[in-house]
C-alpha cells in the first residue's frame, strides 16, 4: 500500500517561453527571441506533490490559488496527474505564476505574477490541514514566503499532537517559526541569512550544530548545491554530523531542486529509512532533476538506476527482469543461475501498473513493495528495481549490464533489450525452465 503524504504550502504554476535567438534587438541591447512553443509546469508546492507522485507516494496537496486563468491551468495540471489536493480560491488572491523566456537552454529572463496571500483568508486551508493530517504518514511543508504558510507553529503543534513527522522547506529571516519540526532544509544562502556567512565545513557544522539545537530540531540538512548537503541528527544525546558529496552531473537548470531534494527525503523516510540513508536518495534525486531543463519530477526508476551505476563500475553485473508475482521454485532457479553468471544480479521487477496492463485488472496478486521485499530477501538476489513501462528496456539502456538472463522459452530474438545489450559486447544468457512451473498455473490450481 502507497504511503500518504500531506503536502500544504505556497502553489504555483510554471510557465515556459521557448525560442531561438540569433541577433540583437535593434531596439535596444537585448536579444531578440523567435517563439517556439510554451509549457506549462506545477511549480512550488504543487511541484513536491507532483514529484512524490512520481516517486510512488500518494500526495494531498493544500494550498490557496487566485479566481484566475493561472489557478484554473494548475488544477487541471494536477487532475492530470491524479493528484488529490484541496485549493482555498479567493478573488482578491492572484495564482502565483512565474514565467520564464527561454533560448538554448538558457533562462533569458523571469517575469513573476504574484501578491502576497493574508492569512485571516486562510482559515479554510489550516482547518483541511488539521482534518487531514490524521490519515497521513508524513507531513511536508513547502514555504515559499508567499503567504499560505501564516502559521507554521500551528502546523507544527498539530502534527507534533498525533505524532506526525513534519519535514520543512523554509523561506525568509525569522526560523524560529519552524522551532519543534523534525527537519529544515536550508540551502547554503537561506542559512547564511540565518547563521552569517560560513567560512569553512567546520564552521558550517558548528553553525549547524547551533540552528538544531537553538530550533529543538530532530535533524537538518543544508543542501549545498554542487558542493552536496550537510546533514545533522540528534541521536540519544549526541549530535551526528556528515557531509555528502553531490553526484556529478551536468546541470541545466536548477529550478525545483529544492522541491525534488524535500519530495525524496519525505519519501525515503515515511518508507521507514533513517535520515542519512533518506539524504543520500535525495542527494541522487537532486543530481537527476537539475540534469533536466525546467521544473521537474523524478522516479524511483531513475534513482535507483543511478545510484547502482555508481557502484557498478568493474563489476560484471547481470539483469534480469519479470513480474515474480507469487514466487515459485522455477524463479529460484532462474535467479540462482543468473547469479552465477556474474558479480551482481539487478532484476527489473514490473509495477502493479504494468502487470495490469500485460495480464489484466485482476493481477498482480502480491503488491509490488512485497514483492520486492521477498526478492531482496533472495540470497541470489543483489539489487530490485521497479519499472513502470510494459517491457524493461528503457532500464536496461540506463544499466547497461554486461550479461542479459531469460528463460529458455525465448529466442534470443526476442529478448528485449538484447540487440542493444550485444552492441556494446555484453552476453544474453538463456536458462532452461522447469516444466509447469508459472505462476499462472499456481493461480488456475488455487482457483479450483
Amino acid at each position: 500500500m502507497k504511503k500518504k503524504i500531506t503536502v500544504i504550502g505556497d502553489v504555483m504554476i510554471d510557465w515556459y517561453l521557448h525560442g531561438e535567438s540569433s541577433r540583437i534587438s535593434p531596439e535596444a541591447p537585448v536579444p531578440v527571441v523567435k517563439f517556439k512553443e510554451s509549457k506549462f509546469q506545477l511549480g512550488g508546492a504543487a511541484n513536491v506533490a507532483n514529484n512524490l507522485k512520481h516517486l510512488e507516494i500518494e500526495p494531498f496537496l493544500i494550498g490557496a490559488t487566485g479566481n484566475d486563468h493561472f489557478g484554473s491551468l494548475l488544477k487541471e495540471h494536477l487532475k492530470a496527474e491524479k493528484i488529490k489536493f484541496n485549493l482555498t480560491s479567493e478573488k482578491s488572491f492572484q495564482t502565483i505564476c512565474k514565467q520564464r523566456l527561454m533560448s538554448s537552454n538558457q533562462q533569458l529572463a523571469r517575469i513573476d505574477y504574484e501578491q502576497y496571500f493574508h492569512g485571516g483568508k486562510l482559515t479554510n486551508t489550516f482547518n483541511t490541514f488539521i482534518k487531514n493530517i490524521a490519515k497521513t504518514d508524513l507531513i511536508i511543508v513547502s514555504d515559499y514566503g508567499k503567504g499560505t504558510i501564516f502559521n507554521a507553529r500551528k502546523l507544527i503543534q498539530s502534527a507534533k499532537k498525533l505524532k506526525k513527522k513534519i519535514l520543512i522547506d523554509p523561506k525568509g529571516k525569522d526560523f524560529t517559526k519552524y522551532k519543534g519540526a523534525n527537519l529544515i532544509t536550508p540551502n547554503k544562502s537561506e542559512f547564511e541569512n540565518i547563521m552569517g556567512k560560513v567560512g569553512s565545513k567546520r564552521d558550517l557544522a558548528n553553525k549547524a550544530k547551533k540552528m538544531l539545537e537553538h530550533l529543538n530540531l530532530e535533524s537538518l540538512i543544508v543542501t549545498l548545491g554542487s558542493e552536496g548537503m550537510y546533514v545533522l541528527k540528534k541521536s540519544n544525546k549526541k549530535i551526528i554530523g556528515d557531509f555528502i558529496n553531490a553526484y556529478p552531473q551536468e546541470v541545466f537548470d536548477v529550478s525545483g531542486a529544492g522541491d525534488t531534494t524535500i519530495s525524496a527525503l519525505g519519501a525515503a523516510l515515511s518508507e521507514g529509512n533513517d535520515i542519512f540513508s533518506a539524504a543520500e536518495f535525495a542527494n541522487l534525486a537532486a543530481s537527476i532533476s537539475v540534469s533536466k531543463l525546467g521544473t521537474s519530477t523524478v522516479s524511483i526508476e531513475e534513482v535507483t538506476s543511478l545510484e547502482t551505476s555508481k557502484g557498478n563500475k568493474e563489476q560484471v553485473i547481470v539483469f534480469t527482469n519479470g513480474c515474480f508475482d507469487i514466487i515459485h521454485s522455477g524463479h529460484l532457479d532462474l535467479l540462482k543461475e543468473a547469479r552465477s553468471y556474474g558479480d551482481k544480479l539487478i532484476v527489473g521487477l514490473n509495477s502493479d501498473k504494468s502487470i495490469s496492463k500485460l495480464k489484466g485488472p485482476e493481477r498482480p496478486i502480491i503488491g509490488q513493495s512485497e514483492r520486492k521485499k521477498i526478492l531482496l530477501a533472495l540470497k541470489y538476489v543483489d539489487e530490485v528495481i521497479i519499472f513502470n513501462e510494459e517491457n524493461p528496456l528503457k532500464l536496461i539502456k540506463k544499466l547497461k549490464p554486461s550479461i542479459l538472463v531469460k528463460g529458455a522459452d525465448y529466442t534470443k530474438e526476442q529478448v528485449i533489450g538484447g540487440e542493444f545489450v550485444e552492441s556494446y559486447g555484453g552476453q544474453i544468457k538463456l536458462v532452461k525452465l522447469a516444466k509447469g512451473k508459472s505462476t499462472s498455473n499456481i493461480i488456475n490450481k488455487i482457483s479450483f
